[in-house]
């Protein structure tokens, strides 16, 4: 059952073993905007528990991907300072990066944890702060090629379409 905001209600199933089994949920088409809350509960079952997400923005959803152009800091931009600085301004833009891998099949899930995981655009969220230029051996810099940061490309991508369409823009790294 799905309304905006919505709630899905799932029949509690089980696979042998006692491991539950993976569910989809498809939403019934909501207008562009955001602030929602979704909550998903499960119909039937002998606990009662709930997952609520907030500040639930629905829009578009682009995938950035590349190779060295991707890698591109915001900060290096023309204006790059205040490219930053005014990423506080769109609360409709939201960004998440994803670990960099490769496989010799198609991964069901993403590697965690992840680099950024859905955020509100902000002068934090496009910016590296300076990690990517820690070395090797360092905890948090990206001596394992793994980005800690919003590409400049993908998000200068997104806010022209946001600004364009006026609707939210989810951006995935």
């Amino acid at each position: 059952i799905y309304s905006v905001p919505g709630t899905v209600m799932l029949t509690e199933q089980q696979m042998p073993g006692g491991r539950y089994a993976k569910w989809k949920a498809f939403l019934k088409p909501a207008p562009a905007g955001g602030n929602f809350t979704v909550s998903v509960s499960c119909a039937g079952c002998t606990n009662t528990t709930k997952a609520t997400i907030s500040d639930v923005t629905f829009g578009d959803v682009w995938f950035c991907s590349g190779q060295s152009n991707m890698a591109f800091l915001l900060e290096n931009a023309f204006n790059g300072s205040e490219l930053v600085q005014d990423a506080n301004n769109h609360p409709h833009l939201r960004m998440m990066t994803t670990r960099k891998t490769t496989a010799g099949a198609p991964l069901r899930d993403l590697l965690g944890p992840l680099p950024l995981p859905w955020a509100v655009s902000s002068n934090v969220s496009v910016s590296d702060d300076g990690k990517a230029q820690l070395g090797a051996g360092s905890s948090t810099g990206s001596a394992d090629d793994n980005w800690l940061y919003m590409s400049a490309v993908c998000y200068l991508f997104g806010l022209n379409i946001h600004k364009a369409r006026g609707y939210p823009v989810g951006l995935i790294n």
